[in-house]
């Protein structure tokens, strides 16, 4: 069975005075990390009106490659670095969960995989029949790499910031019933 792409969130809490420091480690971090088998991306995220919190998001192809990452000397002398600026909390995902991650409630459950998956798949049926209807005959025009980058840009667009965030809220009695569940996000 192939082993599924794992998703590291760390949230870093800068102390005041050391975000210049902090921001520098930052780089060359992810630029030693960047060189790690199995890596797949990071992206950090800087939430609105806090200047003092990140939240680094890291990707590898497996679980092996994270712990062959986390496990590494040259990282371990880098993070006795960074705790000198901040202060870390982790979380650890794999597969399509990630969509589904509330920031701000760590003990929320995610939905079984299955409904995860019909979520997927319904909001990239919309999108890409959508896609088809209103520029299907100007994609069939491109060659066939160009068209697909493009087809796959648009589906991680819409997937990312218009599909899934409102497919996630109108279907959050299903994907995160009450029973069963306790630690369910509350409908807000």
């Amino acid at each position: 069975m192939p082993s599924e792409a794992t998703t590291v969130v760390v949230r870093r809490n800068i102390t005041p005075g050391y975000v210049a420091q902090f921001d520098d480690w930052l780089r060359r971090f992810i630029e030693v990390e960047r060189r790690t088998p199995g890596y797949l991306g990071t992206t950090v995220i800087v939430p609105e009106g806090s200047e003092t919190v990140r939240y680094i998001v890291h990707r590898f192809e497996s679980e092996a490659a994270s712990q062959r990452w986390e496990n590494d000397p040259e990282r371990l002398a880098m993070l006795a670095e960074a705790n000198r600026y901040s202060t870390p909390l982790l979380d650890r995902q794999t597969g399509l969960e990630t969509w589904f991650k509330i920031p701000g409630i760590p003990s929320v459950l995610a939905p079984p995989r299955w409904k995860m998956a019909l979520v997927l798949l319904a909001g990239a049926t919309l999108i890409s029949v959508t896609a088809r209807y209103l520029i299907g005959g100007y994609l069939a025009t491109l060659p066939v790499p160009l068209a697909a980058f493009l087809m796959s840009a648009i589906l991680v667009v819409f997937l990312t910031w218009v599909v899934m965030p409102n497919f996630t809220r109108w279907l959050r009695p299903w994907l995160y019933p009450i029973t069963g569940n306790p630690t369910a996000p509350a409908s807000s």
